[in-house]
């Protein structure tokens, strides 16, 4: 289970945020997440949990962003993230004495590490689920690849929810998503008057299945250009702005990717957990440590 957590600790501080020691110590941000990742490993039957982070440092890929001044221009900074994040570290704290492992990585968003993590585990024989709500992750989905979104969808995303949800399968979701935009991070699709979401993705979906009969020497990014042109004869005047959103919602490669692994030490965890009031967790411990 590879989990966005960057997206989980907003939903876990939205929810038990608020709460607090009898001494006044904030503790909702520890007590929501712990317990919400070892929900999500049970009921995805997954037996190794990676949580990847988003630092603080600049984004390598976020240089295009310049070119898209909406780029996240929704992310206004609030008192209550102000609240929330200062908790983080304290959280990043209590995972290592758990069998978690974490990872970030400077100059990366958390997507570009689950992309590399999740290619890396499927080399190796593994299957993975990723534990994200970012629709930008759904490109990283095949038949070893899920993903899941906690209160978004009661199901597995796989390939088939894609085609369903997108009209495109996986392969070609990233360069679907260049046209459409995302909302949530203020990217404005394409807006090509006379075309229509439905009819790019049927022209999508042409080039694909007439390459899928041959090796296809230009690969899927020239697909999706041809796809383009084939639709709009004025294409190659807006490409440039298709070029902008593709660059930032690719996930890139990371130079390296270096797990921080968990100790596993009971003892330790049930004193904070004591210390921190979470009586209800006690129970659970070993869950954390297995």
């Amino acid at each position: 289970m590879v989990v966005d957590g960057s997206v989980i600790i907003y939903k876990q501080f939205n929810k038990v945020g608020h709460l607090k020691t009898s001494t006044g110590i904030p503790t909702g941000l520890r007590y929501g997440f712990i317990r919400a990742i070892n929900s999500y490993k049970k009921k995805l039957k997954c037996d190794r949990v990676i949580i990847t982070w988003d630092t603080n440092a600049p984004v390598k890929k976020a240089q295009d962003a310049e070119f898209i001044e909406s780029y996240k221009s929704n992310r206004d900074w609030s008192e209550a993230k102000e609240t929330m994040y200062s908790q983080v570290q304290d959280l990043k704290e209590m995972i290592k004495l758990t069998a978690w492992n974490q990872v970030e990585e400077d100059g990366y968003e958390a997507d570009d590490l689950i992309g590399a993590i999740s290619r890396r585990m499927v080399q190796t024989g593994n299957e993975v689920v990723v534990v994200s709500t970012d629709n930008d992750l759904c490109q990283l989905i095949n038949e070893k690849v899920a993903v899941y979104a906690p209160g978004k969808e009661p199901e597995l995303k796989n390939p088939d929810w894609v085609m369903r949800k997108f009209g495109v399968p996986p392969e070609l979701l990233l360069y679907y998503r260049a046209a459409a935009g995302d909302t949530s991070d203020t990217i404005p699709g394409i807006g090509w008057p006379a075309l229509t979401l439905e009819v790019y993705a049927a022209k999508l979906n042409t080039w694909f299945e007439q390459l899928l009969q041959k090796e296809p020497e230009c690969g899927w990014e020239q697909i999706a250009r041809q796809s383009c042109a084939t639709v709009d004869s004025q294409f190659d005047l807006r490409e440039s702005h298709w070029n902008k959103n593709l660059k930032l919602m690719k996930l890139i490669k990371p130079e390296s990717v270096v797990l921080v692994k968990g100790i596993a030490d009971q003892n330790e965890l049930r004193e904070l957990f004591l210390k921190l009031e979470f009586r209800s967790l006690m129970a659970t411990i070993p869950d954390y440590c297995s």
